[in-house]
């Protein structure tokens, strides 16, 4: 993970947000700022509407779509190369997507194209890692950056999320992928629940000792359609990072963790961070992609936070579902297809310069704004102390009560949970 000091434009987004936080400018301020200097770093490309599995806590309830062919996302993929740093293939299941190895062979020659130009240009797939044994050997030979592998939890924990004996299955096809030479390649993706911090830590210890080293750790992201109170309380992230602290100090391979919270509406966990002393406000550094983190290290590992200050949908993010723009993967949390409310335009169609720019328009100004009304109720609140927390997440949360898919209530529990925290 590079970092970098020099005078970039989330650099100085942050003055921005601490005068927007103390009033001393605007939302629409805020906004003209962003929207001046907004530049499209990441794109997440949904290849297929099918999924091999039916887990508890997964946010995507969209149905609906074309699934698009191959030549659909080869030009999608093409328009997209001139304007992003790095691509990933994710829901809902890509393995699942008849020709994956055909989109990823097409990334495979951009990178090649960029490192000869010497620009930066990366790409990773996300999976359940179910049909990894089907498709190894033609990973093996491709040149991507990481191969994210969802994993919840060691044995029982992971199934009592995804189902009866998916856990031991992933973990053959991991070591087939281990080896065939992919261990550096794997990243393990694992979702924090309020009940599983001590069978990711397991997780992470009996990984390493089959040659996995990077993780990433990520809070669970609550719906109304799921049981919000999987949420990880402020407590439960507290303990889990001190006993993660104690594994790393022990761990014999130099092994690399996340523990990402960069989902806007993840904000209310990072003043505790620093109120306890886990990291500074000092020790913030960037990478080259815009991501704020903080760096620690134990022994010969590293563990990692990572954290947004803004909503980066539209401006920064883009997601890709059946040619649809849409600013980011929030409005996947709604049944159906309502989710198509959200898209600016279509990829394969229209230029990705002008879809940009209309998503810079209304769609990015209604995100701000709506931050701007939840400040002005939870101005006190733990999550407005440092960042703004998610304004496109509660935009389409917004959506979902107004057409009634579900009440008042459950609306009004989830702003508490994702705005004051668990306790």
């Amino acid at each position: 993970m590079p970092k970098t000091n020099q005078t970039m434009f989330e650099i100085d987004l942050l003055p921005k947000i601490r005068q927007y936080l103390n009033n001393q400018i605007t939302w629409k301020q805020l906004y003209e700022f962003i929207r001046q200097n907004a530049e499209l770093r990441v794109a997440e490309l949904d290849l297929t509407n099918r999924c091999n599995l039916g887990c508890k806590h997964c946010f995507y309830t969209a149905e609906g779509g074309e699934e698009l062919p191959f030549e659909d996302w080869r030009k999608i993929i093409r328009k997209l190369e001139k304007h992003v740093s790095i691509i990933s293939v994710v829901g809902k299941e890509p393995l699942l997507y008849k020709d994956v190895i055909k989109v990823l062979k097409v990334f495979d020659r951009i990178k090649k194209q960029k490192k000869d130009e010497k620009k930066q240009f990366g790409y990773t797939m996300v999976t359940n890692g179910l049909l990894l044994d089907v498709y190894i050997d033609e990973l093996a030979k491709l040149d991507i950056d990481f191969l994210d592998v969802s994993l919840d939890g060691w044995g029982e924990a992971h199934d009592k999320l995804r189902g009866k004996g998916v856990f031991k299955r992933v973990l053959n096809n991991l070591m087939l992928a281990v080896d065939a030479g992919l261990a550096d390649k794997i990243f393990i993706d694992s979702t924090l629940i309020e009940d599983n911090s001590q069978a990711i830590l397991k997780l992470v210890k009996e990984l390493s000792k089959r040659e996995i080293k990077n993780f990433s750790i990520a809070m669970y992201f609550p719906t109304p359609f799921t049981d919000m109170f999987l949420m990880p309380s402020i407590s439960t992230l507290l303990k889990f990072v001190k006993n993660l602290r104690k594994i790393l100090k022990s761990i014999k391979i130099s092994a690399q963790i996340s523990i990402d919270i960069r989902p806007p509406i993840h904000c209310v966990y990072l003043p505790y961070l620093i109120d306890n002393k886990i990291i500074k406000v000092n020790d913030i550094w960037i990478d080259e992609l815009g991501n704020f983190f903080v760096e620690k290290r134990y022994a010969s590992s590293a563990l990692f936070f990572r954290f947004s200050f803004i909503d980066p949908a539209y401006w920064q993010y883009v997601r890709i579902k059946s040619g649809e723009w849409l600013g980011s993967c929030e409005p996947l949390i709604l049944p159906g297809t309502l989710w198509k409310q959200f898209s600016v335009g279509n990829a394969v169609d229209e230029p990705i310069e002008e879809l940009y720019k209309k998503a810079l328009d209304k769609p990015l100004q209604n995100v701000i704004k709506i931050i701007d009304e939840l400040k002005k109720t939870y101005s006190k609140s733990k999550a407005f102390k440092y960042c703004l927390p998610g304004g496109f997440y509660y935009q389409v949360l917004r959506k979902g009560l107004q057409l009634g898919l579900f009440s008042k209530q459950v609306y009004d529990k989830i702003l508490k949970i994702t705005l004051e925290g668990r306790k």
